[in-house]
């Protein structure tokens, strides 16, 4: 009962976090409530176009957590083995690098979608190549 209850509560925290990522990349400067917020830092930015930004980026952020907490519940759900957590994380990450390029190209920052490519490259391409040399091959 308890790993039921487990699995529920990480599902709901899950969406919660998928719909308030997609709130704030997307319209957060189109509810009242949010409108609060981006005008408060934008008192300290003092531009629009970067809070607009900084705003739309920390929900992709809050919408990768969400990712994050529905493959975690995959995960304990189907009991898998400690080994396939590196998988897990990598596309955790490819989640984030990916709404994060969205975000970054809505908001015309195209220097910044070329520092979160290498910066994706650096971090996880190592990881994608050598993917085929580990082979499940097991002796007898």
């Amino acid at each position: 009962m308890k790993e039921k209850f487990l699995n529920v509560f990480l599902f709901l925290i899950s969406i919660t976090f998928i719909g308030l990522g997609i709130i704030l990349m997307f319209f957060s400067d189109k509810i009242l409530m949010l409108t609060f917020v981006v005008d408060g830092i934008n008192a300290f930015i003092d531009n629009p176009k970067v809070t607009g930004y900084f705003m739309s980026l920390f929900g992709s952020i809050v919408f990768t957590w969400g990712i994050f907490f529905f493959l975690l519940t995959v995960f304990t759900v189907m009991e898998l083995k400690n080994n396939n957590v590196y998988g897990f994380i990598f596309w955790g990450f490819t989640f984030w690098i990916a709404s994060s390029g969205v975000v970054t190209y809505l908001h015309k920052f195209y220097f910044m979608l070329i520092i979160l490519g290498v910066l994706y490259g650096i971090l996880f391409l190592p990881y994608l190549f050598s993917l085929p040399m580990k082979g499940s091959s097991t002796k007898n």
